[in-house]
Formats: C-alpha cells, structure tokens, sequence
C-alpha cells in the first residue's frame, strides 16, 4: 500500500512548493527521495545556484490531507543518501 506525500522547500521568506505528489511505500522511502533531491541541489548549482543559498533551506513533508509529517534540514537531508 503506498502513501502519497507532497514536498515543499522553504529557504527564507520563500518556499518552492513542488505541486507534483509522491506515491511511496512508506516515510523511509520519502526520506531517500529528499536526499535525493539534496544532492542534486549539491550538484547542480548552475541550475539551482550556489550551494550556500541552500544551507538553511528546510524541505518540509505532508500527506494527503495537507498535515505536517516531518521538516527536514537541508544540510541533514544529505545524510538520508543511500552509501
């Protein structure tokens, strides 16, 4: 059974709200996919810009219904990368 979740990155005053659901088996798995999205972030700042302006970032996570699941730092989202 999956859940669906919705994520949206606030950095300052500003928050990039990515409208697109998240179908996935469990939190775990949207974790890994924060990570994820982290070190893209990371490692694309042509696209994104410097990675300093994304040091306070906070990616914040909620279900279906709109209720807060969880706030992730940026910096501790890279940690949830697969090794």
């Amino acid at each position: 059974m999956t859940q669906r979740f919705y994520l949206q990155v606030i950095r300052g005053r500003g928050s990039l709200p990515l409208r697109q659901p998240h179908d996935l088996p469990d939190l775990a798995a949207m974790y890994e996919l924060v990570g994820n999205l982290a070190r893209d972030i990371r490692e694309n700042p042509d696209l994104y810009g410097r990675f300093e302006h994304w040091a306070n970032a906070d990616f914040v996570i909620t279900n279906e219904s709109g209720n807060h699941v969880a706030s992730v730092p940026f910096t501790i989202a890279l940690s949830f990368l697969k090794q």
